[in-house]
């Protein structure tokens, strides 16, 4: 094996990839992970079973301005795939600064989960997962009915073990956290 990818934000909006085979004694030549992103950020990565490298994050490619703001969006892609499609749009409005994070199955897919933001303010957490090729629609993983008008600066956390899956989050619905 010995197969290491590092992802990390180069300071001016983008995000740099570099991969190494050897156990990391030689690395390629850091390249940009997406020529359509325009500011990746709260990113996360997984390796696949047959060794390819899912990226997701968040970003704003629909911001008209500053005065007239639009959603976060969420976005995924197969590092490495220079197709001009490679960018998958996730979910068109999440939450602008929560984490976004990844676990990987045996069967060559992997699950996907983040905190949505609905009309009204709701910021509960939804789940896509990826089948290898292609992502199935999002879904509330829980309907907390979060409201909050503000980032609550926590997204959630997953880990798998074979195909069972544990996920945690943090809400205070209702104002009980």
């Amino acid at each position: 094996r010995g197969n290491a990818t590092a992802v990390w934000t180069d300071g001016h909006g983008g995000a740099l990839t570099t991969t190494s085979t050897d156990r990391g004694i030689t690395w390629s030549k850091p390249a940009p992970w997406s020529t359509s992103s325009t500011g990746p950020e709260k990113f996360s990565f997984v390796r696949l079973a047959d060794g390819r490298v899912l990226a997701a994050w968040l970003e704003n490619r629909s911001a008209k301005s500053a005065a007239t703001p639009a959603p976060q969006q969420l976005y995924a892609r197969i590092l490495g795939d220079t197709s001009p499609t490679a960018d998958v749009l996730i979910d068109a409005s999440v939450c602008d600064c929560c984490p976004t994070t990844l676990t990987a199955f045996p069967d060559g897919g992997a699950l996907l989960a983040y905190r949505g933001r609905a009309e009204g303010e709701v910021r509960d957490i939804r789940t896509a997962r990826f089948r290898g090729q292609t992502w199935d629609e999002p879904r509330p993983l829980n309907n907390d009915d979060w409201r909050i008008n503000a980032c609550p600066m926590n997204g959630p956390r997953l880990a798998s073990d074979g195909g069972r899956v544990a996920v945690a989050w943090f809400t205070a619905a209702d104002n009980d956290p």
